[in-house]
């Protein structure tokens, strides 16, 4: 349909705002992706090569339909800044920095967001817990900080307030349930205590407000398997990062696997185990 058959191929971005047979996005891994009410692709960022042949994290935002792309917004050079902008305010020149592995969602009203991941907000790529939404062709950062290596803010379990976020992290796993609200589960980040480790904090998005649900704090955090098959309020997965996760037709949430904290002595700290959480 498209694209090379050889690795490492640059991008060929053309105009911004059109559409071109011989335009096409640079290789690159770890990007984010949406598909829009016109089922179009959308396709953002990631750590690959730039129209330079650069290799770097990438904040290119590009839409696929008809047979081809268009580059919509972002830069075509690697390891961009975010344009943050002001809080909650749409602008045409805000933009998220370059980045890979972040978590995405769509809302029930089309728009796309956008979380964290590693790369660029104000200074050298690290951590980032920041929270985007894009509408009507203009990013809006809703939330958390413009800031790299922000820990964890908790509060209360299952109280949602203003002040609560996540923290920086990448390669977590995301998800919208039958109410539009979304939820993150793990990753590599930040904890409470604003210390780097493998996460299993499970997180709700819902009003512009986060609430902390469920799993630790504090990362590394080991597995509570129970009973195989028995549902129990104790159970928890460990802390993981680039897990697999989907929702089923009655919404129970399902996880697989994903790189495991506790299993980082075998070849590849790889794990198996198939996880269900309960509406």
């Amino acid at each position: 349909m498209g694209g090379s058959d050889l690795g490492g191929q640059v991008g060929t971005f053309g105009t911004v705002g059109t559409p071109s047979a011989s335009n096409i996005p640079g290789a690159r891994q770890g990007n984010a992706t949406w598909v829009d009410k016109h089922g179009d692709l959308w396709l953002f960022g990631g750590n690959g090569y730039d129209s330079t042949g650069a290799q770097g994290h990438l904040n290119d935002l590009w839409k696929y339909s008809n047979g081809q792309w268009t580059w919509i917004n972002g830069s075509n050079l690697a390891y961009q800044k975010s344009t943050y902008g002001t809080e909650g305010v749409a602008a045409p020149n805000n933009v998220p920095g370059g980045r890979y592995a972040e978590t995405t969602w769509t809302d029930s009203s089309g728009n796309f967001w956008l979380f964290g991941g590693f790369g660029a907000s104000n200074a050298p790529n690290q951590l980032l817990n920041d929270l985007w939404k894009y509408n009507g062709g203009e990013w809006t950062w809703m939330g958390g900080s413009s800031f790299l290596g922000q820990a964890g803010i908790y509060g209360v379990q299952g109280t949602p307030a203003p002040g609560n976020i996540p923290g920086g992290r990448y390669s977590s796993v995301g998800w919208q349930d039958e109410s539009g609200n979304f939820w993150l589960f793990g990753g590599y980040g930040l904890d409470s205590t604003q210390t780097q480790g493998f996460l299993n904090d499970l997180w709700e998005y819902s009003n512009g407000q986060w609430t902390w649900i469920g799993g630790s704090n504090i990362r590394n955090q080991t597995s509570v398997y129970g009973t195989l098959g028995v549902t129990a309020p104790g159970n928890v997965p460990s802390g993981r990062l680039a897990l697999n996760g989907w929702v089923d037709p009655d919404g129970n949430v399902w996880l697989f696997g994903g790189y495991d904290s506790t299993l980082t002595t075998t070849q590849c700290g790889c794990s198996n185990d198939v996880w269900k959480l309960l509406p």
